[in-house]
């Protein structure tokens, strides 16, 4: 079982995001990536992470998103959604002379395939990869494969901490992916559970035609204070405005202690200025990417897997 290398991978999904020209659910990169790679399998394409839930295929895909934005070649597009800056189009272009493509744009604008233009085994597998159950994969020529490079013992912790930041950002967003995929109760009912899950108490779930702008009632409770919470939550792309902001603090700003907007997406500034509004009460705003930061750092819906560090044991030499 083969796949490509992460360099190729990025090269196909820069390419078909400049197709596209807008911004774009990521299941829409999908299949239009994989059709650069005519040795992908099926199998390939099904084959599961360590966590048994994850494709890898898929995890690649959203990698090489995480690659381009280092490169500084994404734009803003909102939460859940991928899409390039004005940058993007001039930067492949010259990846693609590079790789002497002579008319480049030409290429972008016809809809064919890298192999097309840079022949069919432009994108030669990285490394077999055995299926569940078996040993490691063997080379095509025979050899047993080398072991991987050891990295110097003073570049191992910030390697480490760069790919745990590249990790973390693809959780975030497949976790914005499946809050998206939710229905309005569903999504009601799984902020409940958050907010269970940080420590507040009592946590009901009211949202219903009629519920005054009310969604969630939950306590905020320790030893020192106890205070009502009243929760507010819009599964949405687009921006939250003003006009939601001040629905809530109207109906329930008298008769709660604390007023709290939660949002898949982000608030425009005119939202933030009522909710700041200079003496009205407060009402406390989580973005898309703040919640799903909250559920990455309390483990909630996310599994966080050890990573095995080295050093040389000094003591042993001292014997």
């Amino acid at each position: 079982m083969t796949l490509p290398a992460y360099h190729h991978v990025d090269l196909a999904l820069l390419l078909e995001l400049v197709r596209l020209g807008r911004p774009v659910r990521p299941v829409e990169t999908y299949d239009r990536v994989s059709a650069h790679f005519p040795a992908l399998t099926d199998d390939d394409k099904t084959l599961l992470r360590k966590d048994g839930r994850t494709r890898v295929w898929i995890n690649m895909i959203h990698w090489a998103r995480d690659h381009l934005r280092v490169r500084g070649l994404l734009a803003d597009a909102g939460p859940g959604l991928w899409a390039l800056n004005d940058t993007a189009r001039g930067f492949l272009r010259q990846l693609l002379q590079e790789r002497s493509v002579a008319e480049a744009d030409a290429f972008i604008n016809s809809g064919g395939h890298l192999q097309d233009v840079l022949g069919a085994g432009w994108a030669k597998p990285v490394r077999a990869r055995p299926r569940r159950g078996e040993g490691p994969g063997i080379p095509a020529e025979g050899r047993p494969p080398k072991p991987s490079p050891v990295p110097a013992a003073d570049t191992l912790p910030r390697a480490l901490a760069e790919a745990q930041q590249v990790e973390i950002m693809s959780v975030r967003q497949a976790l914005l992916e499946r809050l998206l995929a939710m229905d309005e109760y569903e999504f009601e009912n799984a902020v409940g559970r958050i907010l269970d899950a940080l420590g507040f108490r009592g946590t009901e779930v009211v949202g219903r035609p009629g519920d005054g702008g009310l969604d969630v009632r939950t306590i905020l409770k320790n030893e020192l204070v106890s205070a009502t919470v009243a929760v507010q939550v819009k599964r949405q792309r687009a921006n939250v405005g003003p006009k939601e902001i001040s629905y809530l603090r109207d109906r329930w700003g008298r008769r709660v202690d604390k007023l709290l907007f939660v949002t898949t997406s982000d608030y425009t500034a005119g939202a933030r200025e009522v909710a700041d509004e200079e003496g009205a009460k407060p009402v406390q705003l989580v973005t898309g990417d703040e919640l799903a930061d909250l559920m990455i750092r309390n483990r909630i819906a996310v599994t966080a897997y050890a990573v095995e560090r080295f050093e040389v044991d000094e003591e042993f030499f001292q014997g």
